[in-house]
């Protein structure tokens, strides 16, 4: 419920989009990361610009008062390089589970916001 979303622009084009929403059962203390992507035919500014949207998720996030992010992926291939990202700020899996196809886990993660917020304001 409630979500925020943000599109990106690189030089008046559309290069990715973040937002931020809240879920009934965790409301009170978490604020989940909603469906982020950026275009890859941006091929020299692909991760600044990962990193740039990730960095807006987190500062709005940090806004609403909640202790924690969460956001989820999965394990399948076209999500490597999102699950690195995540990892790489300290996003950790907290809870697994298959997705409904069967091929792949479901992959939630969580973080302290106040950490996340520190670490995207001492690189913005």
């Amino acid at each position: 419920s409630d979500p925020s979303y943000w599109v990106a622009l690189y030089h008046g084009h559309l290069a990715g989009v973040t937002g931020i929403y809240f879920t009934p059962g965790d409301r009170q203390e978490a604020v989940w990361g909603g469906w982020t992507a950026y275009d890859p035919a941006l091929r020299s500014s692909v991760s600044r610009g990962k990193m740039l949207l990730l960095q807006k998720m987190v500062i709005e996030a940090q806004a609403t008062g909640r202790r924690l992010l969460r956001l989820y992926t999965s394990t399948l291939p076209e999500e490597a390089a999102a699950n690195r990202l995540y990892d790489h700020v300290g996003l950790k899996v907290y809870r697994t589970e298959p997705l409904p196809d069967g091929t792949g886990m479901v992959l939630y993660r969580q973080a302290e916001l106040a950490s996340l917020y520190k670490r995207a304001r001492n690189t913005v």
